[in-house]
């Protein structure tokens, strides 16, 4: 059944105000294998089909059915159909955690433990999984199913994320049939760099056109097209959202819905919702909230100003959630009018616990990083733009810390707070005893084992444990024998309900950790450290996460967290064609050094259109034509922009320059037309490359706006360009 992507977006908001699926009748280690076998035969009969769907960033009390404030009627509708599980966990961060997802092992034993951007060539930490491990899409696949994804990939190597591959780790060389999405950590919700199988989308963005909103509509049509093609073969549906990870984007409508619910600040919202978890029995009623981490600022100190800026980034956060439900529940709609809803199991999950990245929330992320600290006049002006594709946002820690409610800490770490996640399933008819919350251990790798069981297919060697015990025994005891986690040096091990954990500072001796032990099936918030009264059963516990970090690829330890080993080498010369397609912002020339900009164009009176744009509404630059006249943009800030024009061009063909001299500090900028100098500036400072948030485009801006000078992609008219070389001095 096909449904037009207008219709569908109309119905959006509609969705996110009551979305209902119509109710149905209730329905040990192993060592990996190695084969990477392609084709075979299908099994026969109507498999369930499976659809996971990927949070990231949210933590375990962020929505409705886990005690927040925030709407999410659409999993909330899975939640009443199906089982939510208090005592699932993630990895502590984004790429092991997919990586686990989708092998049913363990992240460090097949290569991924650390996110992709980090890898540094240790055999655990190689950044993409390991070439002689079959992917879930590809066992699927030889299983019979149609295999599609729609989303965030985060599981290939950063020097190899640019439109000339190598392929071999893309979502479509490693199973999947169909891919659409975007391959990094984070991604611009309104101009984000998109890629269909290994290919750019190139499309011009629509004004007001969210990321989100694409990914379901690109998850509908596959589906679409697999239910009308091939409706007796199950499908496996990947709809991984870049949403609600920084930048927090979303229209403007749903931030509103939230205006003045923040104002009482972070604490009283991390009470509240302690609470709301109570009500709802998701927690053991014994549960204690513990005092707040350290590096939470008390909200009664924040100055007028700051609470405003705080209380409305985290309505921009609880909007894009709510906006996020809105398009699962758009899936959801289409998979029950295509009568295959009761015939797919559902999982809805999320990466890690929340971040706290932001320390304390910043209106541009990518500024605060590379050029330093806001200024409240810089938060000031952006209050009103926050959520918009003028700002590129992340929330505070005090958020964060309410996000993850009642467990201590975040994103990153081995506590709870980092890695005990949400988990949603509902299954297809089948008596299974469904409804209720599940409190057994389980982890990501598990997810992979259930469906195959539940599934009836045959295993691949997995090492997780499948949870479809917990579908027809509520009650049964965790069949999870043990399981390690480890994430730039903190990490933990839980074994037979007990959990030692340490968090470890970075550049600090790794023997010099302080390790925590916790009993947590007593203990669900972490709550009382047991350290000093059960030291036996801690030395026996971390010699086990010593023997299966040894066996599992997870030492030497590292907590450097660079990138340079991963990026594309850099060249003395560039070249661009007018087709050539956009480049990231890792594999471009790095402008901050000293670089000539060389167009070769043939121009006449009329001539228009950009010629070469980098980077983004929040600082890039960009060469075009207009009125007769090359124009350089260079755009430091929101608030700071430099603009340099040649004055009339001469018709004909043309060599058109830009120079830029070297340096952090003041830096000048010379235009020369025919080998005569047509203009100079001063620029006071520039950004390192790699920070823009966005990428090269050439012959037309195809991507998000930079000077804002004029309208649309602006493509070459009224000339003929060549080429353009960029030249590093």
């Amino acid at each position: 059944m096909a449904i037009s992507r207008r219709a569908l977006l109309g119905a959006s908001v509609a969705t996110a105000a009551g979305m209902a699926v119509p109710a149905t009748p209730a329905a040990s280690d192993v060592k990996p294998g190695r084969s990477r076998k392609k084709g075979g035969p299908a099994h026969s009969g109507k498999r369930p089909n499976l659809l996971v769907i990927v949070l990231d960033d949210v933590g375990f009390a962020e929505l409705g059915c886990y005690g927040s404030e925030i709407p999410t009627p659409a999993i909330d509708s899975v939640a009443r159909r199906g089982v939510v599980f208090n005592n699932f966990h993630s990895s502590p961060m984004c790429s092991p955690t997919r990586a686990a997802l989708l092998t049913g092992r363990n992240p460090h034993s097949i290569g991924v433990g650390t996110i992709a951007d980090w890898s540094d060539g240790r055999p655990g930490y190689q950044g993409t999984v390991d070439p002689d491990i079959e992917m879930l899409p590809a066992l699927l696949s030889r299983q019979g199913f149609g295999c599609y994804g729609s989303g965030k990939w985060h599981l290939t190597r950063l020097r190899d994320e640019g439109p000339s591959g190598p392929y071999d780790d893309w979502p479509t060389r490693r199973g999947f049939d169909r891919w659409f999405g975007f391959q990094g950590a984070t991604a611009d919700q309104w101009y984000p760099e998109l890629f269909e199988g290994t290919s750019v989308v190139n499309e011009t963005r629509i004004p007001g056109e969210h990321l989100s909103e694409n990914l379901v509509d690109k998850m509908i049509g596959y589906l679409s097209d697999h239910i009308t093609g091939a409706p007796d073969r199950p499908f496996f549906g990947y709809l991984a959202f870049g949403a609600c990870h920084w930048p927090l984007q979303v229209p403007d409508q749903f931030v509103e819905r939230s205006k003045g619910r923040y104002d009482e600040g972070w604490h009283k919202l991390r009470e509240r919702r302690f609470q709301n978890q109570k009500t709802l029995n998701l927690i053991p009623a014994a549960t204690v909230l513990p005092p707040e981490n350290p590096d939470v600022p008390d909200w009664n100190n924040l100055s007028a100003p700051e609470r405003q800026f705080a209380a409305r980034l985290m309505e921009v956060y609880a909007g894009f959630l709510e906006h996020t439900d809105a398009q699962i529940g758009r899936l959801l709609t289409f998979l029950t009018e295509s009568k295959v809803f009761d015939d797919t199991m559902v999982v809805i999950l999320s990466d890690n616990g929340a971040t706290a990245e932001g320390a304390s929330g910043s209106a541009d992320f990518r500024q605060h990083m590379y050029m330093g600290a806001e200024t409240a006049e810089d938060r000031a002006d952006a209050l009103e733009t926050l959520g918009s594709d003028k700002s590129f946002p992340v929330y505070s820690q005090g958020w964060a810390a309410a996000g993850n409610s009642p467990m201590r800490w975040y994103k990153s770490t081995a506590h709870e707070g980092g890695i005990r996640t949400p988990l949603i399933v509902s299954l297809p008819g089948g008596g299974f005893n469904t409804g209720g919350i599940r409190n057994q251990f389980h982890h990501v790798s598990d997810v992979a084992p259930t469906f195959f069981e539940i599934a009836k297919l045959d295993h691949e060697g997995f090492e997780g444990t499948s949870f479809a015990y917990l579908f027809s025994d509520p009650v049964a005891r965790s069949r999870k024998p043990h399981q390690i986690f480890e994430s730039t040096g903190s990490r933990a091990v839980w074994k037979d309900g007990w959990k030692a954990v340490t968090r470890h500072q970075a550049g600090t001796d790794f023997s010099r950790d302080r390790w925590e032990l916790y009993h947590s099936d007593a203990d669900f918030s972490e709550a009382r450290d047991l350290a000093l009264s059960e030291g036996a059963r801690l030395a026996a516990l971390k010699g086990t996460w010593e023997i299966l970090a040894r066996k599992g690829n997870v030492l030497p330890l590292s907590d450097k967290r660079s990138n340079t080993p991963n990026l594309p080498e850099r060249r003395d010369k560039y070249i661009f064609y007018p087709a050539t397609s956009r480049l990231d912002r890792l594999s471009i020339p790095d402008f901050q050094q000293a670089h000539r900009i060389t167009a070769e164009i043939d121009i006449t009176p009329r001539a228009q259109g950009v010629i070469l744009a980098v980077g983004n509404a929040m600082r890039g630059f960009e060469c075009y034509l207009r009125d007769g006249e090359l124009h350089y943009v260079f755009v430091l800030s929101r608030r700071q922009k430099f603009h340099l024009r040649s004055g009339k061009l001469p018709s004909g063909a043309c060599q058109l320059v830009v120079k830029l001299g070297d340096g952090k500090g003041p830096r000048e900028a010379r235009m020369i037309v025919n080998e005569k100098i047509a203009g100079r500036m001063t620029i006071d400072r520039s950004w390192p490359t790699r920070s823009v948030g966005a990428g090269l485009r050439v012959a037309g801006n195809r991507g998000a706006p930079i000077s804002g000078t004029y309208e649309g992609n602006f493509p070459i008219r009224g000339g003929s360009l060549h080429r353009v070389i960029i030249d590093m001095v």
